[in-house]
Order: C-alpha cells, then structure tokens, then sequence
C-alpha cells in the first residue's frame, strides 16, 4: 500500500513539474512552440498512468491539431503525435478511432521515409495491434511479416524492434491457430533470447512459457516436457528454488505431466507446492513464500480435469483469497485512480462459481 501511496505523490510531483515547464515554455516561446508541444504531450502520456483520460485527450488531440497547423500533416512529429493520440484512444476501447490515426500515420510514413524505417516499422506494429483486438488476424499477419523482414533487413537478429514483431507474429498465430508457423517462431524467438539475454530475463521466460503452450496445444507433450524441464533447472540454479518464476514453471510442469496422465508427479509437486503456500516452507530470507494466484488456479484447473473436486475448490479457493488481497492492497490508495482494479477479484469470483456449478453437476 505504501509503495502504491509513493507512486500517487510521484504522479502529483511530476504533473506539477510539467504543468510549471509547460506555462514557461508558453509564455517565453508560445503556445505553438515545439518545446511547449513535447511538454504537453508528455503530460498527456503520464494522465492516464493514474485513470486521468479525459485531461490526456483534450491535451494530445490539441497537440495533434496544432502540429497539422503548424507543421502540416506529413510532418514526422505530426505523425508522432497522430500515434500518441491513437494509443490513448486504444487504452480507452475506442480502436475503431485509433485504427484511422494509425492507418494514416503508416501512409505518411510510407510516402515520406525510408522502406525500412524505424517509425514505419512502429506503425505497423500498432496497427496490427488494432487488428489483433478485432480478430483481423490475416491483416496481422500481413503486416508483421512485412516488418519483420524490414527490421531484420535493417537490424538484424539482436535487435529489440525485431524481438517485439516477432513476439506479435507469435501471437498472431496463436490466434489463428495457426499452430505450426507459432511454433517455428517462438522456437526461433527463444534461441535468441536466450543467447541474447540469459535464461532469467523475462524475454526468455515468455518466449519459454510461449513455446511450451504451443507444443500443449499441438500435442507434442513429450517436447513441451522437455523443454519446460530443461528450462526449470537453468532457472532453478541461477534463481533459486523458492523464486516466483520458478514456482510457477513448476506448476506448468505440473500440468504437462497431468495431460501426459501422470498423476503421481502431479501429486508430488501438488504436495510441495501446497506445504509452501501454507507456510510449511520458508525463504533463505526467513520469511513465508507465497504462490501467486495464476499458480493456483493451474493447479485447481488439474484438479478439475481430475474430477478431484475437494482438491481442486481448495485451490481455488485459495487462489481467490490470494488475488482478493492483491487487489485489496490496490485498491487503499484509491479506487478511482485504478480503472482495472477489481478486474483480478472478480474474475476469482467467477472462476469459483463457474468451478462450484461443475461440481455440483
């Protein structure tokens, strides 16, 4: 709860500073000035951290209108500010809206840069965004495959433009179902991060969890297997047993082995993970070690595939408990600050009544 307080007073200190930056620069350099411009739109970037929406609108869409006026429309900063307009319109569920700033920002872009350009390539990766939230997955797909080409054309392998289209074309063809080509993709992805990286950073945790799911889901169990097992003892000996990501690898190796029919290594690690969950264990440091709420759900999801009804509520139960008092932390500082807060809870709530209606069936 502190740490969120500390937040809220970071907020208000630097929406002052900017506030007081923004008057300076209008009163010696004008309101059209640049420098005044690129201070409003960082104040319109930093409203919504803290659910101020309408105030972030108004203050990008006037960017927006003075840079078409100023500079014109095929101006690269118009085209930025085209963009950061749109992502805020995105964050408020308006991607409709967004989708025609986008669109417009690639065209400029596309006319007036380089083919393979770092600001086209940012524009076709927000729009295919867009499409993903609409299930366009084709149009998706036709952008990130082009995207990819230029940033790998322009950066090569080792370059963060290239790992975040290629993470989006994973994605795509998750979406798609498009099994195969996902897992060619995340395959490729985690070699790089892990050479790039080392087998903590959180692209190489993604891209694991990513690769393992797909496997899940193509049926190749024995590779899934494989690569989560290989995964979880790299991780083990640089982080150490009792750390998060370890804990939760182990629950999907959990669920690897519950689809493979092997109950009695569900049953050991089950066993392990409950007795640190209730404090049976202790971290190095002492203090209790806590399972996160995604963990427990996986576990109560075994359970439900088991028919182990008493099991699984009891998971569930206590992954709801878990992600209540997350939120309930959240929520302290103030409720009207978090416009997703409460998400966690209810989806909880409905996970145990959904659970509780199968099992009385």
């Amino acid at each position: 709860m502190s740490s969120c307080s500390n937040n809220k007073v970071h907020f208000d200190e630097g929406v002052s500073l900017i506030k007081n930056a923004i008057d300076g620069y209008t009163e010696v350099f004008g309101a059209d000035n640049e420098a005044t411009l690129q201070a409003k739109q960082i104040l319109g970037q930093i409203y919504p951290t803290f659910g101020h929406f309408h105030e972030a609108s108004l203050l990008l869409e006037t960017g927006l209108d003075t840079r078409v006026a100023k500079l014109g429309e095929e101006h690269l900063e118009t085209t930025i500010s085209m963009e950061t307009f749109a992502t805020l319109l995105m964050n408020q569920s308006e991607p409709e809206q967004a989708k025609e700033l986008y669109l417009r920002a690639l065209e400029i872009r596309e006319k007036t840069l380089p083919d393979n350009d770092p600001f086209i390539v940012e524009s076709e990766t927000d729009l295919m965004k867009v499409y993903l939230t609409q299930f366009r997955f084709e149009k998706a797909e036709i952008l990130g495959l082009d995207a990819l080409e230029k940033c790998t054309r322009a950066f090569g392998h080792n370059n963060s433009f290239t790992f975040f289209v290629m993470k989006l074309l994973v994605e795509t063809y998750e979406k798609q179902c498009e099994w195969a080509k996902a897992k060619d993709l995340s395959k490729q992805y985690l070699n790089l991060a892990r050479g790039l990286f080392g087998i903590e950073h959180d692209k190489t945790i993604d891209g694991t969890k990513s690769l393992v799911f797909i496997c899940m889901h193509l049926e190749h169990l024995q590779e899934a297997e494989e690569v989560q097992g290989e995964f979880l003892l790299a991780l083990t000996r640089r982080l150490g047993e009792d750390h998060p990501e370890v804990l939760d690898m182990r629950t999907r190796l959990a669920e690897i082995y519950d689809l493979q029919g092997r109950k009695t290594d569900v049953e050991e690690i089950a066993s392990q993970l409950l007795d640190i969950h209730n404090g049976t264990s202790a971290s190095e440091e002492g203090g209790p070690i806590q399972l996160d709420d995604g963990s427990l759900w996986r576990l109560a999801q075994i359970y439900t595939r088991q028919e182990h009804w008493e099991k699984a509520m009891k998971f569930l139960t206590m992954a709801f408990e878990t992600a209540k008092k997350k939120i309930w932390a959240r929520s302290q500082v103030d409720r009207g600050l978090y416009p997703g807060a409460g998400g966690g809870f209810r989806d909880a709530r409905r996970r145990a009544c959904g659970l509780s209606y199968w099992n009385m069936r």
